[in-house]
């Protein structure tokens, strides 16, 4: 019995945090979320491929954006028994 309460904790933690979210995300985040490194980052930036904004001296990524640029590139797959 017990552990059925923790693991259900477990998950109700799971999804509370993603629920809370931040919308804003910095470098540092963006690279821990999606795992693309600071110089990526730049390059992208520089290149126009990914929307951001910057205040203080401080480069911001709106998560909103971020899903829809991920939308807007989904390459989709072949039907291979079609």
């Amino acid at each position: 019995m017990d552990e059925k309460v923790v693991e259900h904790a477990k998950q109700i933690a799971e999804l509370l945090a993603q629920v809370k979210q931040k919308r804003w995300l910095t470098t540092e985040d963006f690279e821990e979320e999606f795992k693309v490194g600071y110089k990526t980052q730049e390059k992208m930036r520089k290149e126009r491929r990914m929307p951001f904004s910057k205040f203080g001296g401080r480069v911001y990524y709106d998560r909103k954006l971020i899903d829809k640029t991920l939308e807007e590139h989904i390459v989709e797959t072949r039907d291979l028994y079609a």
